[in-house]
């Protein structure tokens, strides 16, 4: 498995296998930065915060124009200062590698943001 940095792009097979505990114990360790599973663990989850709402916009904005390229898309919620961002496949009803590939993207975007 390379880094989460390198991959860009994965074949279906990868983006659609269901990922074993090990390994998404791995990735999230590798992902850091507060970032962890929901209760269910289907789900990874951060919260990220802000100064005002348009920073937020300026974030949500971003996640928007890289999803269009990556085709798939997070759960957004906003309130206030902060957003939720989570990320799941749905196909495979839990967490695949394209998650966390999805999720390093989106901290990238929000250490630039700083």
């Amino acid at each position: 498995m390379q880094t989460l940095h390198s991959n860009d792009c994965l074949p279906c097979e990868r983006i659609y296998k269901l990922l074993e505990a090990e390994t998404i114990d791995f990735l999230l360790k590798r992902l850091g930065s507060n970032w962890h599973l929901s209760q269910d663990k289907k789900q990874l989850v951060k919260q990220f915060y802000f100064e005002n709402p348009y920073q937020i916009l300026a974030f949500i904005n971003a996640i928007g124009w890289m999803t269009h390229f990556k085709d798939h898309p997070p759960i957004l919620e906003m309130n206030g200062t902060d957003c939720l961002v989570c990320y799941t496949t749905s196909k495979i009803n839990g967490l695949s590698e394209y998650d966390f590939l999805c999720a390093n993207k989106v901290e990238y975007l929000f250490e630039k943001m700083k």
